[in-house]
């Protein structure tokens, strides 16, 4: 039989002068010890400091004597297992018993810190997808820590409405210092944040559930009743053929260098068929006149990884001379006058904002038009078959699966329809 026993033991005694309670575990005259969060002082204790005497302390302990009984009840047979391995159970058993409530935000920035180290590159897109969203959601809740509790079918609307008004934040900067800046209200981008925080929330779910040994930390789900609104059908980006003529033939009346950088980079991406601008920052691979490249954007999801090789026509070559990394860790040296692709994209659309304005263009180019803008000057002016266009774009369409699985990719079709494009920008 196991019983239970409140004690002090007089050698325990603390520099601050009290004794930490702890329970005494008897089974077959062996003697274990649990330890408690409760501690006495010399007053609670009889003379001779042995034994414990305040009722109001006695009774808590007693309390917590009976939590142990009743745990020792659902034990399974203990005639055959010592003292230390009765204690191992009723610990076990305690944990069970014990309510952890997850830190929602905790996980987010362990899962931040989980991708930093498994892509190694401090401008991971997820990653700061996760870490922007992780500080809006502080800034919703005021509060560092985020119970997963909260993370409910009640605060969720109500999180939507927020992303919807105009707000101001506070964020520290590179130097150490808060900057305050209003926010406008979000449309299409709520979508992203919604989807984003379901994804964590069902990351967290199976980190932190255990069906099969019934420990379950998390144990609602918001999103069987919460649907995330779908996004409204985004206007399209591309411009005109005529724009992009003066956006090539453009030259900035000041000697200001953006301007001059988001020209260049834009018409870069238009003659290399609308290539990302993360992937010209990284790109490393050009022989034979052919750039070579794994699209960021899809590559984790792709069996191929995403792999496109496309011909350097001359009036990408032009520009590539002219932003040539000479220590040929690149083929471009963005990266060493722009520490992260945020603030070369940043720069990039500056520049072409101020572009922009020179021209007097009704709305602004930005650098995410260029590939819109190949993509609808083929279709549309060069009779180039949408499959063609998917192919260029490099998409994978779900239509051809099996019989990609097969077809070797021909990348001198690009090649071709790229030039039609060209062609077709000529005067």
């Amino acid at each position: 039989m196991v019983t239970f026993k409140g004690v002090i033991l007089p050698h325990h005694k603390k520099e601050d002068g009290t004794w930490p309670v702890k329970i005494r575990v008897t089974h077959l005259r062996k003697l274990k010890y649990l330890t408690t969060d409760m501690f006495v002082k010399k007053e609670d204790l009889n003379v001779k400091k042995t034994k414990i005497t305040n009722k109001t302390k006695l009774i808590k302990i007693e309390t917590k004597l009976q939590e142990y009984r009743l745990l020792a009840e659902d034990l399974p047979d203990t005639s055959a297992l010592t003292v230390t391995q009765v204690v191992d159970l009723l610990k076990k058993a305690i944990d069970k018993n014990v309510k952890v409530e997850v830190d929602f935000a905790d996980f987010i920035k362990k899962t931040i810190e989980k991708r930093h180290k498994k892509t190694k590159a401090e401008d991971d897109k997820t990653a700061i997808g996760y870490q922007t969203v992780l500080n809006s959601l502080q800034d919703f809740f005021k509060s560092d820590q985020i119970s997963i509790n909260k993370i409910n079918y009640k605060s969720l609307p109500e999180y939507e409405e927020y992303l919807k008004t105009e707000r101001v934040i506070t964020r520290i900067n590179q130097f150490g210092k808060p900057q305050t800046r209003t926010l406008k209200p979000m449309a299409n981008g709520i979508n992203n944040y919604m989807r984003i925080i379901r994804s964590l929330f069902n990351d967290a779910m199976e980190e932190y559930n255990d069906e099969d040994n019934n420990e379950i930390l998390i144990n609602h789900y918001p999103f069987k009743k919460f649907k995330i609104t779908k996004p409204q059908t985004p206007p399209r980006k591309n411009i005109p053929i005529n724009e992009i003529r003066l956006l090539r033939d453009f030259k900035p009346t000041t000697r200001a260098e953006r301007p001059i950088l988001g020209r260049d980079v834009y018409m870069l991406s238009f003659y290399l068929v609308g290539i990302n601008l993360i992937d010209l920052f990284k790109a490393k691979d050009l022989k034979n006149g052919q750039l070579s490249y794994n699209r960021s954007k899809t590559a984790s999801r792709r069996d191929d990884k995403a792999f496109i090789s496309l011909k350097v026509e001359p009036e990408a070559q032009a520009i590539i001379d002219k932003y040539t990394d000479t220590s040929k860790k690149r083929i471009f040296n963005f990266y060493s006058r722009y520490k992260t692709i945020n603030n070369f994209t940043k720069a990039v659309n500056i520049g072409l904002k101020q572009a922009s304005t020179e021209l007097e263009l009704k709305k602004n180019i930005t650098s995410g038009s260029a590939r819109a803008s190949w993509a609808t000057i083929a279709f549309t002016d060069c009779k180039v078959t949408k499959d063609e266009v998917d192919l260029a774009l490099n998409h994978m369409d779900p239509r051809h699966k099996l019989a990609n699985i097969y077809i070797e990719k021909d990348f001198s079709m690009i090649d071709e329809s790229n030039r039609k494009v060209l062609n077709t920008l000529r005067d």
